[in-house]
């Protein structure tokens, strides 16, 4: 199954940071966007936070699917992104 993860961030985010190192560590390829560079990302992450700047907000898609991760923990990704592959 081929997933595709999108996280939506900031240069001064640590926890943008954190889960860019968590997924590189794990040799999960993932793009950044940041969205204070990138014109119309903020208004993405705005759609999915409930019109606030919430980053990291992290989108996982499926060929059947999207989930949307909130400033997610590590963890919580990990394993959300470990239930995707088995499906």
């Amino acid at each position: 199954m081929t997933t595709k993860i999108t996280i939506y961030a900031t240069t001064w985010c640590p926890d943008c940071y954190r889960i860019e190192r968590v997924l590189t560590e794990h040799n999960i390829p993932f793009e950044k966007i940041d969205i204070e560079r990138v014109a119309g990302a903020a208004e993405i992450v705005m759609k999915h936070t409930g019109g606030k700047h919430v980053v990291p907000t992290v989108v996982v898609r499926t060929q059947s699917a999207e989930a949307v991760f909130v400033n997610p923990r590590p963890l919580q990704l990990l394993e959300a992104l470990s239930a995707a592959e088995q499906l």
